[in-house]
């Protein structure tokens, strides 16, 4: 997790398909300017690699980190085209969607709006397959899976061969039972439950069954006479599946987003079209959506941005470039630009290229293009000196001072569960002061905490099995809903601490708050001072529990957590 794409690509492959064979340290100061880190290792040594023949043991094999930003780097296909461009060996490919009368048809139904509801495909028509591009094809749609498409709950890719489907093919949701299918590698026909019990052992796929398991209907993919297609995000039925001696391959991706989907398909789709037998051409597929719209996928139009070249010498910090120098470091990154009005230039933007949304990303590109070593070193025009900020200052001075009295530093989310809140304070959820997520992906983070409180007992719970006594704090923020803001919410820095042992010990509590409190030369006094009065809080045991007070004004709390807080949270000694 937050670790960069790696891709292996066998040297002879990319060489194959770069027209040019490079030595290590060739391949690895070309990359390392192109903004990617190689390290070379053997073919044996290749994790969960495909069996292909024509590969030997010791098999030159360069692993290749790749930003998450370019998926068309994902596969031996692209970063060979990518790299063609920037040795200037040949000229960006130019990718066409095929004009045809009559294309193949997907037809949505209203039912898959409550669970996945969108789909986009695609045909590349008389592929030549063989075992290195076959298994590079599926190894691109792996690596989209886990990257791009978020372990498949975004998008979710699914390839079939075109001959054994016949049109138009339907797209809906129903339930588990009635979808009765023989599913990829399987030998007879089974129900989805069924299906499910046997994909649990199945030590890939049954990571992805939970994102469909709770629903009360699953997506699935009918042709026109009846038989299934795929399951997604799951599985893929036996009957279209694609085979080395496939010639015409049939691509849909289903999504709960439409956007990625589209640049999903576009990246598999361009880094595949040149096996096809009008190399890079791809056949266009028609989406009747719920509302009867019709939309063509995939779209390979060639977008236009313009780039202010003031702005981009200024960004770059190259003073003299020019009209002519752009076009050639542009050309270099895959790119066909042109001199325009007003001093910009109009930049052609490929439709492998989905993560360029804003100049400053073409001006990147050239910048690579251009050669980052080549740009002069110069100092800034403005000199400041950096600080650290007061308030986290002082949350520092107050880490150290309460590590010095013993207190061990814990570290938690700001975001927790409604229940916890809940929980926490004996009541039910204030959702005017309370910010809450919008759609959350865990039932562990549905709102961002207004108190350390609910963070604090969560940590005692985790460590309630640890040697006694248990003496914790943190100091951290909490966010409260704000109408003054200009985000509607403001966060508020807070300190906790909490004792667990046998007995109560409010005592210690008390005394790290004389002590906070000394450090701070602020004396016990009601006028001018920090002071104490008697408290009535549901979540504290009554009796034993007071406001703390500076000025006269209330400024935090502290007690002894009433039993019935601690049974919820699951902590068996006082807090």
């Amino acid at each position: 997790q937050g670790q960069m794409p790696v891709i292996y690509v066998v040297a002879e492959n990319l060489f194959s398909l770069l027209g040019k064979t490079l030595n290590d340290k060739e391949l690895e100061d070309i990359c390392f300017e192109f903004g990617l880190e190689v390290e070379t290792t053997t073919y044996k040594d290749m994790p969960h690699r495909d069996i292909v023949e024509e590969y030997k043991e010791d098999e030159l094999v360069f692993k290749v980190e790749v930003p998450a930003n370019r998926i068309d780097l994902l596969c031996v296909e692209g970063l060979a085209e990518a790299m063609r461009c920037y040795l200037q060996l040949a000229e960006p490919s130019i990718f066409k969607v095929v004009p045809l009368e009559k294309k193949e048809t997907i037809i949505v139904e209203e039912s898959c709006n409550q669970i996945r509801p969108f789909i986009v495909g695609a045909v590349l028509r008389g592929v030549k397959f063989n075992p290195k591009n076959y298994n590079s094809f599926i190894s691109l749609q792996d690596k989209l899976h886990e990257n791009y498409c978020r372990k498949r709950t975004l998008v979710a890719i699914g390839t079939h061969d075109l001959d054994t489907i016949k049109g138009p093919i339907t797209y809906k949701a129903l339930p588990p039972k009635e979808i009765i299918f023989t599913a990829l590698h399987q030998t007879k026909d089974m129900d989805v439950t069924e299906l499910f019990s046997v994909l649990e052992k199945d030590l890939k796929l049954r990571n992805y069954l939970g994102i469909i398991r709770d629903s009360p209907v699953y997506p699935v993919i009918y042709d026109a006479e009846g038989h299934v297609l795929s399951l997604p995000p799951i599985i893929n039925g036996e009957r279209t599946k694609l085979k080395m001696t496939t010639t015409n391959v049939f691509i849909e991706s289903t999504a709960t987003d439409l956007s990625r989907a589209k640049a999903n398909l576009q990246a598999l789709v361009c880094m595949f079209a040149q096996y096809c037998e009008k190399p890079f051409t791809v056949e266009p597929v028609e989406v009747v959506a719920v509302d009867k719209s019709v939309h063509q996928y995939p779209d390979l139009t060639y977008k236009e941005m313009k780039l202010d070249i003031d702005y981009a010498k200024q960004l770059s910090g190259v003073d003299d470039l020019q009209p002519a120098d752009i076009q050639k470091y542009l050309l270099k990154m895959g790119m066909h630009s042109k001199p325009a009005e007003d001093g910009k230039m109009v930049v052609e933007i490929p439709p492998t290229r989905g993560d360029i949304l804003h100049q400053c990303d073409i001006i990147e590109d050239l910048i690579i293009g251009y050669g980052i070593n080549r740009i002069p070193a110069r100092l800034p025009k403005t000199h400041t000196i950096g600080k650290q900020l007061p308030i986290n200052m002082f949350s520092d001075l107050i880490r150290r001072e309460f590590a010095f009295a013993g207190f061990d530093e814990c570290v938690t989310f700001s975001l927790i569960s409604k229940e916890d809140q809940s929980n926490c304070f004996l009541k039910p959820l204030d959702t005017k002061e309370v910010v809450q997520i919008k759609n959350p992906k865990t039932a562990e983070f549905q709102i961002i905490r207004t108190s350390m409180l609910p963070s604090i007992l969560k940590c005692v719970s985790a460590n309630r099995t640890a040697k006694l006594p248990l003496k914790i704090f943190e100091v951290n923020d909490v966010v409260k809903k704000d109408p003054e803001s200009d985000t509607g919410a403001s966060n508020q820095r807070n300190v906790c601490a909490a004792f667990s042992n046998t007995k109560s010990g409010l005592e210690n509590i008390h005394g790290l708050l004389d002590l906070l409190m000394l450090k701070l030369k602020i004396p016990f006094s009601s006028d001018n001072g920090y002071s104490l009065r008697a408290a009535q809080e549901d979540h504290f045991m009554k009796g034993l529990q007071a406001d703390i007070l500076f000025h006269g004004e209330p400024i935090g709390q502290m007690g002894i957590i009433h039993p019935e807080v601690l049974k919820k949270f699951e902590i068996s000694y006082p807090v």
